[in-house]
């Protein structure tokens, strides 16, 4: 029915979800939400004081960073070249693997050596990992979507 619908219209109060739980007996219809973006975030002067990278996103959104072996320096790089923001820190999880701005024996390093020689564990087999970088863009902070 729901492909129906689809072909019918594009109107969101058209469709269902449905929440089917057969452990407590609950059958639930609900109307889907439209998609939740993330935004600039101002303050009450209307002043950017979190700024998106690379635009609006949603939860599902990610960036890619495309190649084996990429290092410190490579991730700065790209994040310079293609969005022109400076790299603070980056992260995985709870961890600081790495500060870029201090160009420390770590910026020709891999992610995945950091990770090691931090004895941080991760799962070697995965396709890829996931990172978090704080930094910069005209002196405001800025925000991310997953970075893999």
């Amino acid at each position: 029915m729901q492909i129906y619908t689809l072909l019918q219209t594009d109107n969101l109060r058209s469709f269902r979800n449905c929440d089917l739980n057969l452990g407590i007996g609950l059958f639930d219809l609900f109307i889907p939400e439209e998609k939740r973006y993330v935004k600039d975030l101002k303050n009450n002067k209307n002043v950017i004081i979190k700024k998106v990278i690379p635009g609006e996103y949603t939860v599902w959104d990610k960036i890619d960073i495309i190649g084996p072996n990429k290092t410190v320096k490579n991730i700065v790089d790209d994040f310079k070249d293609k969005y022109n923001v400076d790299i603070y820190y980056i992260n995985y999880k709870d961890y600081t693997l790495a500060s870029p701005i201090d160009e420390d024996d770590d910026f020709d390093k891999t992610i995945e050596s950091l990770l090691k020689e931090n004895n941080v564990k991760y799962n070697e087999n995965t396709k890829y990992i996931k990172i978090e970088v704080t930094g910069s863009l005209d002196n405001v902070e800025i925000n991310t979507p997953t970075i893999r």
